[in-house]
């Protein structure tokens, strides 16, 4: 038991190595950029966080957001 406490108090500290390689910068046009250099991988992950929703359309509006979604992610793996 004493072990596994153990193990849990200290795997926090491990993964806190790992976010302090995140390098944050703002592009031009405004778009802030978090970037984190990996090793381990050869491949590339993107993730895109976009501040809009349902909530800031109107009732007519509110197809053009669900539109657009089906539009980006179409065709891609695990897309509708």
């Amino acid at each position: 038991m004493s072990t596994l406490l153990l193990f849990c108090l200290l795997c926090p500290w491990s993964y806190a190595d790992q976010r302090s390689e995140v390098e944050a910068f703002q592009l031009e046009n405004g778009m802030g950029v978090l970037l984190k250099p990996t090793e381990q991988h050869r491949h590339v992950s993107i993730r895109l966080v976009v501040g809009v929703g349902f909530a800031d359309f109107s009732c007519r509006e509110k197809q053009l957001p669900h539109l657009l979604e089906h539009l980006f992610f179409s065709g891609l793996d695990g897309g509708d």
